[in-house]
């Protein structure tokens, strides 16, 4: 590809992606707004609205809500994810495309049908409502992330390394928590991450899952935006948009070093 080409390939990317992000970070500076009502371009700037919202309990509870949501729906996830990526790597052909189909079956289905399913089992268990019956929810959805990541970096590690070990007399425990989780740990860690920021910004299904008392930051802020579009809204969004980019980097340093694992094996 030419110079030229280049250059204007990478233009029009920048344009698509400001087309794409911008719009989102306009409510930053409209949640500085002093004002009662959402300014894009506020005169003047103020803490007033972030005052409010760290003074009311709903969007506070709302937030710890999520967070928990969040640290719950993790480890479901990589648990469940991390497994599917080792009976899908021990498989071929069609029973492994089979596998991988089933197993990436939450990322495709609408997240609609999948809310509406999960609201049903939930309500048949007596779960309903509660913030363990949206972190399940949540680990459903994310965990086809965390089998593509861990599948990934099952790739790179050497399967002559866990032979030698259970040759040298270690358990199949031990060659696991020795020799394989150290060498898919980037895979891990990408994956509950991805995790973490899925299970934070659901909304879909934490509608069909949550209940008045027990609600995440997304169906609060939806709920708000329906009945009032206030600039605590906008403090809320803008909540949300920091902690994801907070864990974007990590992830990407992640996938990098995966990278580089795997072009040395």
């Amino acid at each position: 590809m030419s110079q030229w080409r280049r250059t204007l390939l990478y233009c029009f990317t920048a344009l698509v992606l400001a087309f794409l992000v911008l719009p989102v970070l306009t409510l930053v500076p409209a949640s500085f707004s002093p004002t009662s009502y959402i300014q894009l371009a506020p005169a003047h700037y103020s803490l007033r609205w972030y005052e409010i919202f760290l003074q009311d309990r709903g969007w506070l509870s709302a937030l710890t809500n999520s967070l928990l949501i969040a640290l719950m729906a993790t480890p479901m996830a990589v648990v469940i994810g991390t497994m599917a990526a080792f009976a899908v790597e021990r498989q071929s052909g069609w029973k492994r495309s089979l596998s991988t189909a089933l197993f990436l079956a939450p990322m495709i289905v609408p997240f609609v049908i999948t809310g509406l399913a999960l609201y049903y089992a939930m309500r048949w268990s007596g779960l309903l409502g509660t913030l363990f019956s949206i972190a399940v929810g949540h680990a459903v959805i994310a965990m086809p992330f965390v089998m593509l990541n861990v599948g990934v970096a099952l790739k790179s590690v050497n399967p002559s390394l866990a032979k030698a070990a259970a040759g040298l007399g270690a358990s199949p425990l031990r060659v696991l928590w020795t020799v394989v989780l150290p060498g898919i740990y980037p895979g891990l860690a990408s994956g509950a991450l991805f995790s973490f920021i899925i299970s934070f910004d659901e909304v879909v299904v934490s509608i069909f899952l949550a209940s008045f008392q027990n609600k995440p930051l997304p169906v609060r802020l939806f709920e708000a935006v329906r009945v009032d579009l206030s600039p605590t809204a906008a403090v809320a969004a803008t909540v949300t948009l920091v902690l994801t980019l907070l864990v974007v980097p990590l992830i990407r340093m992640l996938e990098s070093r995966q990278t580089r694992k795997g072009e040395k094996a």
